[in-house]
């Protein structure tokens, strides 16, 4: 659990805008880490978990990473009989959702 919550929240901070917000919701069963970041466009969501995927290509690697944080979050949660969801748009920000 802390590998994939320390994933999610790493990636809310980085991919964030400067004075956005990071929410985290820990409920029974449920892990939700929210941002109100640079979001992921419609065509890249199939992607978002796929290996050495990064959205933020156009920035030339200035937030950093390899795409990897993604693809072990979602092997973790499988393996874990976990599920994963992401909803998103561009532009307004992010949310990973970790049912457990």
């Amino acid at each position: 659990m802390s590998e994939v919550f320390g994933n999610l929240l790493r990636n809310a901070i980085r991919y964030n805008k400067q004075g956005g917000t990071v929410t985290v919701t820990l409920t029974q069963g449920r892990l939700a880490v929210e941002d109100t970041g640079i979001g992921i466009a419609e065509e890249h969501m199939g992607k978002v978990f796929s290996r050495f995927f990064t959205v933020d290509k156009s920035h030339g690697g200035k937030n950093g990473g390899f795409g990897l944080g993604l693809a072990v979050v979602r092997k973790i949660c499988k393996k874990s009989g976990w599920t994963i969801d992401v909803e998103s748009k561009l532009g307004e920000g992010s949310k990973f959702t970790v049912e457990f």
